[in-house]
């Protein structure tokens, strides 16, 4: 086999202005569908975005927050939460 490049390295950024080395982490337990519908919904975004030609977003650093942003900023949240709490 052969050297892997030091750019296909899978790891941190080293950037240290990268989102890793600037934000803490904060575990979230989601469904693996759950996990699945929030990373298709990324993928379309993205692609709608290079099909505008517009840049292509960070998917923690934009678009997870922007959906718990969203989500905390609804009025009915707390019904949400309820149906959750029925559900599981």
């Amino acid at each position: 086999m052969g050297a892997t490049s030091e750019t296909s390295t899978p790891g941190p950024d080293p950037d240290p202005t990268s989102t890793r080395s600037t934000r803490t982490k904060y575990p979230i337990y989601l469904t693996d569908e759950f996990q699945e519908e929030l990373n298709q919904r990324y993928k379309r975004m993205n692609a709608q975005r290079i099909m505008d030609d517009e840049p292509e977003i960070e998917k923690h650093k934009h678009f997870l927050e922007a959906v718990l942003r969203a989500g905390l900023d609804q009025d009915d949240l707390d019904d949400y939460v309820e149906a959750m709490e029925e559900r599981y």
